[in-house]
């Protein structure tokens, strides 16, 4: 698939995929998603386009803190789209920040 074709397609996957914060820390006080909810709305978006959806976590340590980075990528094979989040966890902490 040339890369505009790609790119318009990547464009119409993300417009169909909304997924919910329905899960609830009860310690943290916050809302979230896991990547389990969000593949169990990608999966079926995704059929027949000829892209997939790869994810990837990476835990490193900075000072006495871990970052994790999620990534998740869009490919056809030959393409690819990528976009990444960012979340800091001090063990320390008491609660999510």
């Amino acid at each position: 698939m040339d890369k505009q074709a790609f790119t318009a397609k990547c464009m119409e996957i993300k417009a169909k995929i909304s997924v919910a914060k329905d899960n609830l820390n009860d310690f943290g006080g916050y809302k979230y998603r896991t990547i389990e909810d969000i593949l169990a709305v990608a999966k079926p978006v995704l059929v027949g386009t000829g892209i997939e959806l790869q994810t990837d976590v990476d835990v490193s340590i900075i000072g006495d803190k871990f970052l994790v980075t999620a990534y998740a990528t869009l490919t056809d094979g030959e393409n690819r789209e990528t976009t990444k989040g960012l979340a800091f966890y001090d063990a320390d902490h008491k609660k999510m920040s």
